[in-house]
């Protein structure tokens, strides 16, 4: 079977939902894209967040992008 060639509203709709990936910090200056899993982070997120930093999604990635602001300087031990 032959795939069907994309449409320019195909392939728009897909950047779109690309567009945004992956977590950033309140002010949209840093991002972070990474593969793989923080074990710690729900005990590094409240941490962050009893010092007033905010998340939005609620994903281990986002503790990455708020580690570097709030804890100077960063011990590698900081990411489980």
């Amino acid at each position: 079977m032959e795939p069907s060639p994309s449409t320019r509203s195909d392939i728009e709709s897909m950047c779109a939902t690309l567009r945004h990936r992956g977590p950033d910090d309140e002010d949209g200056t840093v991002r972070a894209v990474f593969n793989g899993e923080i074990y710690g982070f729900r005990r590094l997120r409240e941490h962050l967040w009893n010092l007033g930093h905010r998340f939005e999604p609620a994903t281990d990635g986002e503790v990455i992008v708020h580690l570097p602001a709030a804890v100077r300087p960063l011990p590698a031990t900081a990411l489980n």
